[in-house]
Parts: C-alpha cells; structure tokens; sequence
C-alpha cells in the first residue's frame, strides 16, 4: 500500500517536472480559487443575515 502510495507520487513527481507550464498555470488558477472561497466563507460569517447573493454562494449553513 506505501509502495503504492510513493511510486504515484514519483510519477507525479515526473510529471509535474516535465510540465512546468502546466503545473504553474493551475497553480495560478487553483490559488485564487481557495482564496475566494476563503474570502467568501468569511463574509459569510461577517454577513449572516445579509441576503446578497454572491456573499451566499456558498450556500446556507
């Protein structure tokens, strides 16, 4: 099961080395994307009753 585990990641590993480029433009999509829901979840606690509809995108808690 570890051995598993370590030979996915080295694959990854591999991957990743030979697509930078790729590797780097989702990091610059996937970043701001926890960022906005970071944000967002916090306007959701700061704003609870407020009924704006992009603060409750992510839904009522």
């Amino acid at each position: 099961m570890n051995k598993k585990l370590l030979n996915m990641f080295n694959v990854l590993k591999k991957y990743i080395i030979k697509n930078k480029r790729i590797f780097i433009i989702g990091l610059l999509i996937i970043i701001p994307l926890i960022v906005f829901v970071i944000f967002t979840d916090t306007l959701n606690e700061k704003y609870k009753n407020s009924k704006s509809p992009y603060i409750s995108l992510l839904g009522e808690k």
